[in-house]
Formats: structure tokens, C-alpha cells, sequence
């Protein structure tokens, strides 16, 4: 998977107790993530859980945003978290990458701006 998808720098399943049960680092698998913000948003609420940048454990020294969403059965029992680690500088690729497809589409005149915020909007 990072192989195709290198913005990925860690993808974690966890099961209903927020164990590890899959993950694209091996060490991470068994651990035990149910007292994480991300595992407690997630299965209380339901929906998709993002965090501010930071550097994570399983970033290794990146900087990077986590996305965790839940995993749903066909009930819409809870059976775990899907969670995810993007290396900041990926973000910004393909940020560049969108704004130069918009530039060709609109005119080189018409510079698209973006900036990255944390949750509260600084």
C-alpha cells in the first residue's frame, strides 16, 4: 500500500478494543491504541477523526496529519478503526499538483492560494 500510495506513511487497523490487528509496520501490530484520542473519537462518535499536524511515533520524525475513521459492519455495529498517517510534505505535492492543474484550466494569470490550518483555524 505505501508503495502505491506514498503520501501514506502508516495505515492501522485496530478491532472493536482498539487493538492493532493490521498495520503497514509490523512492531505496530498487538499494540494496544484504545486509550488514543483518535480510537475514543471515533468509536463514541461515529465519524471521521482528524488531528492537527504533529510528528507521530509511526510518522518517524515527519511531520504529519492522522485521519482515523470507523469500521462499520453491515448493522452498523462498530468493529474497529481504519487510521492513517500522511506525511505533511505529500499534502503539499499534491497541493502544487492541483493548483498547477488549475492554472492550466483558468490561465497562469489566476495563481490559486491554499494554506494548511490546525483545527481552531490558526
Amino acid at each position: 500500500m505505501k508503495k502505491i500510495y506514498p503520501a501514506y506513511l502508516w495505515l492501522g487497523v485496530t478491532d472493536s478494543t482498539g487493538q492493532i490487528i493490521a498495520a503497514t509496520d509490523a512492531a505496530s501490530v498487538g499494540q494496544d491504541r484504545s486509550a488514543s484520542d483518535w480510537f475514543q473519537y471515533v468509536r463514541k462518535q461515529k465519524g471521521i477523526y482528524a488531528q492537527d499536524a504533529q510528528v507521530f511515533k509511526e510518522s518517524r520524525g515527519t511531520l504529519a496529519v492522522a485521519f482515523s475513521a470507523p469500521i462499520q459492519g453491515p448493522d452498523g455495529e462498530f468493529l474497529g478503526v481504519l487510521t492513517s498517517r500522511v506525511g505533511i510534505p505529500a499534502m503539499e505535492e499534491i497541493f502544487l499538483i492541483a493548483a498547477r492543474s488549475f492554472q492550466v484550466q483558468r490561465g497562469a494569470a489566476r495563481i490559486p492560494e491554499y494554506q494548511f490550518l490546525t483545527r481552531d483555524g490558526d
